[in-house]
């Protein structure tokens, strides 16, 4: 069951980035969202160059060079919805929209690999993946935020396409591999963003005085959190069944952004919102029950 556990620590550090990129998000006052992913991809070139010193390049092959560049491709596009909502929303009321994302990449695994689950692990997915869905309804007005399931649904179908990239070129490379060159591949995406926008390069540079070095800082800790949960994915979808199997486990991240925003709104309450131990969370609670029965069927 060591996929489960790559499963989960993927969607645990997942969860970490997504707060630290609620305050990078808001740390540019122009250009904010090409700032900050030339900023966060910047600072994943570090662990991109160290993850491929220890696994080395992957041997020249036309197709995992394509899924390599497809994945970079679509990682880029799921950014812009994504800091779009994260500028005016708090982590953990977008992140429940990405549960989209898994249902995407269980169809791409069916359709494209042939993968499929047994009628009671499909159960068990689909009840992890829609608790995490419902983590984004409104219990007080009883709605969904339609703007945001709309921007968050095209982050969710890029996250999904960038994700079933990874679950191609993990057959054919070392973990180590296939995170360095995704890392690297950003990387590059943001420095050539950088140097083609003038106005983004003067984005950061004010954010970088404005916070006194800290917007980098909070860069490259987003960059570690990254960098751990990609190659827990990776190890992940090498030892799983199937790419559904991971992909049904993705509902407890929104469970995971919940906690965090609990013990970060006390932390740091600066940056984040306080969260009311009302009827709505109490619902959400409720909801981890859903989950863990969720994730037992899919284990069998």
């Amino acid at each position: 069951m060591w996929w489960m556990f790559f499963a989960l620590a993927s969607r645990f550090l997942w969860a970490g980035s997504n707060a630290m990129d609620q305050i990078l998000s808001r740390a540019h006052k122009e250009n904010k969202t090409a700032a900050v992913i030339a900023l966060s991809f910047i600072a994943q070139a570090p662990f991109g160059v160290a993850a491929l010193w220890t696994g080395g390049w992957p041997a020249y092959d036309g197709k995992i060079l394509w899924w390599f560049a497809l994945g970079i491709a679509a990682d880029f596009l799921s950014y812009l919805p994504y800091y779009k909502c994260m500028q005016e929303e708090e982590a953990r009321n977008i992140v429940p929209y990405l549960e989209l994302g898994p249902v995407f990449l269980m169809i791409l695994a069916l359709v494209l690999r042939g993968e499929s689950l047994s009628f009671i692990q499909a159960a068990g997915a689909l009840t992890v993946i829609a608790c995490g869905f419902l983590f984004s309804w409104d219990f007080t007005h009883g709605r969904l935020k339609l703007r945001v399931l709309g921007l968050m649904g095209l982050a969710a179908f890029f996250f999904a396409l960038n994700q079933f990239a990874v679950r191609m070129v993990s057959d054919e490379a070392s973990d180590w591999t296939v995170a360095g060159c995704f890392l690297l591949g950003q990387s590059v995406a943001g420095f050539l963003l950088l140097a083609a926008r003038p106005q983004v390069r003067r984005s950061v540079r004010e954010g970088l005085i404005r916070t006194r070095g800290g917007s980098a800082a909070l860069a490259l800790a987003e960059a570690v959190f990254s960098f751990l949960a990609l190659l827990s994915l990776v190890l992940a979808f090498k030892s799983a069944p199937s790419t559904a199997h991971v992909a049904g486990l993705s509902g407890v991240q929104p469970f995971f952004s919940l906690f965090l925003a609990v013990l970060l709104a006390r932390a740091l309450p600066k940056h984040f919102g306080q969260v009311p131990f009302d009827r709505e969370t109490k619902a959400k609670l409720f909801l981890l029950l859903g989950i863990l029965l969720g994730a037992w069927l899919l284990a069998h």
